[in-house]
C-alpha cells in the first residue's frame, strides 16, 4: 500500500542577523506592518544587536517578508532556515 503524503502548507523561518541596530524602536512599526501585511504569525526580538526570531505563514508570504526585511541595510544579510508544518504553529 503507498505511503500517505503529508501536506506540509505553512513555512517556517528561523531568522537572524547580528548587527548594529542604532534606532530599534523605529524599526518596530515598520516591520510589524510587514508582518500584518502578508499574515504572518510569530516572534521578532529587534535590540541594538540586530534580528531573532521565528516567523511562519504561507511560502510566498514568508519569502515576501523575509525580501523587504532584507530591504533594511542592517539586514541586507539576514540569514534564515527553513521547515513546514501542516498547521500554522502561532497563534500570533
Amino acid at each position: 500500500m503507498p505511503q500517505k503524503t503529508e501536506i506540509k502548507e505553512f513555512l517556517i523561518a528561523a531568522l537572524y542577523r547580528f548587527t548594529p541596530v542604532s534606532d530599534p524602536a523605529a524599526m518596530q512599526e515598520p516591520i510589524k506592518d510587514i508582518c500584518a501585511k502578508y499574515g504572518i504569525k510569530g516572534s521578532l526580538l529587534l535590540a541594538t544587536e540586530g534580528i531573532n526570531g521565528t516567523i511562519a505563514g504561507y511560502s510566498n508570504a514568508v519569502e515576501a517578508t523575509l525580501s523587504e526585511l532584507r530591504a533594511f541595510p542592517e539586514f541586507r544579510e539576514l540569514e534564515h532556515k527553513e521547515s513546514w508544518a501542516k498547521e500554522l504553529p502561532f497563534y500570533r
